[in-house]
């Protein structure tokens, strides 16, 4: 989706392809003029693991995904084009989509709720490091 103020995948995606040839410069930046859509978007600070665009390109498919891939960041691929009819639209023809969550522990489970500094601190807490010094100490006393 278009967010003005930041870096999206969907812009890598745009200037790949049309580095690649498969947007002219004269389409490029107006999405509507070659029918782009995405079968989903997500929200700011949501990742997707994957999507489908639709849109029409001006290449010859021989080689088209190598080409764009070419210009695409390392974490950013395009795995694949398939020819569709015109009136194809990913997000109207899409037949499912798949979410998945993270959530930490302590939004499900109250009791397992840290304070505020040790959720934006290090990862610890006071039985760890009792154990850890009791370890510690054992150690140094067998030696």
């Amino acid at each position: 989706q278009r967010n003005p103020d930041a870096h999206t995948i969907e812009d890598v995606l745009e200037k790949a392809i049309h580095e690649a040839g498969g947007i002219s410069d004269n389409n490029f930046g107006e999405l509507q003029k070659i029918s782009w859509m995405r079968a989903a978007r997500t929200d700011k600070g949501v990742s997707a693991a994957c999507n489908v665009v639709s849109l029409k390109l001006v290449l010859d498919p021989e080689g088209v995904v190598e080409r764009i891939n070419e210009h695409l960041p390392k974490d950013v691929k395009v795995f694949g084009l398939a020819r569709v009819t015109n009136s194809f639209c990913a997000r109207k023809q899409c037949d499912r989509r798949r979410y998945g969550y993270v959530l930490p522990m302590w939004a499900i489970d109250p009791s397992r709720s840290l304070d505020k500094r040790q959720r934006t601190g290090p990862a610890s807490n006071d039985a760890d490091s009792a154990g850890d010094a009791n370890a510690n100490a054992n150690a140094n006393a067998s030696a």
